[in-house]
């Protein structure tokens, strides 16, 4: 009876624990308040189900101590990040690069589709092309993540999200709430967002070299929800792509691809 108790009772103190947390803008002491209460309440009814009797609900007090205490070791073993996943950051030759989730500090510079896609598939890379691997400034931005976990929640505005593709084939995220006001910080995301990297990452057509698998060029006008496509000759579709490139390439160096108007839609299929 008292290990089954124990399985019931310490689930119910951690959701109560994770729900006061929630709703009271993770404030930790309401975070104990719902985990003493998930505790009380679920012993009490587990005690009056079992006895059905209204004046058993604390016949075993013992028991009742025995849950709290392990319910706030589990919970502050997770908030106080006793394991280290956390802090958790992978050496410079266990991993292939990261790929970023969309947030606001990196706003435009991950393609959220492409990012879901991919969230969506095995975690094994095959093109270390579609990771950003400048491993010195994910290292400054992860440990810069670590650091952030000591701030007060009044100064948290963002969060930062990114999987670690390890070499063994394993994907590893990691989340970190971040003052996107920091001065350190903006220069490590500026140096994140400009580099050709994460460009091609965001624009997938500017890693292709050749239009041998393309059959056709789909393509909309402004807003134009509806898509038209064009079967050219293969030179003058590898003129188009190369063409296309260049453009794109210097409309985001000289950061006019972003903010404007689309004129027209193109899609190599």
């Amino acid at each position: 009876m008292t290990a089954i108790k124990l399985c019931i009772v310490i689930p119910s103190a951690l959701l109560g624990a994770l729900g006061f947390y929630v709703i009271s803008d993770n404030t930790l002491i309401w975070a104990v308040f719902g985990l003493i209460c998930g505790v009380v309440i679920s012993h009490a009814v587990i005690e009056i189900i079992y006895h059905a009797d209204f004046r058993k609900l604390f016949a075993h007090k013992m028991h009742m101590v025995m849950a709290l205490i392990v319910s706030l070791l589990i919970f502050f073993s997770y908030k106080q990040d006793f394991l280290g996943h956390d802090r958790y950051i992978p050496k410079e030759g266990e991993f292939l690069g990261v790929n970023f989730v969309q947030s606001d500090i990196l706003q435009n510079s991950i393609d959220s589709y492409r990012m879901w896609w991919d969230y969506k598939e095995d975690a094994t890379i095959k093109e270390p092309s579609s990771l950003y691997t400048d491993k010195s400034v994910i290292e400054k931005l992860a440990k810069k993540g670590v650091d952030s976990l000591k701030l007060p929640q009044s100064e948290i505005n963002d969060r930062i999200e990114f999987y670690y593709y390890l070499k063994n084939g394993k994907r590893v995220g990691r989340s970190y709430p971040v003052n996107k006001d920091d001065k350190e910080l903006q220069e490590i995301i500026a140096k994140i967002t400009k580099s050709d990297e994460l460009k091609k990452m965001k624009y997938p057509v500017l890693n292709m070299k050749t239009v041998d698998n393309v059959k056709a060029l789909y393509c909309s006008l402004g807003d134009n929800d509806g898509l038209s496509y064009m079967i050219l000759k293969p030179q003058n579709l590898q003129k188009l792509l190369e063409t296309y490139q260049k453009e794109l390439s210097n409309a985001i160096q000289a950061e006019q691809i972003d903010g404007g108007e689309d004129v027209i839609h193109l899609s190599f299929k």
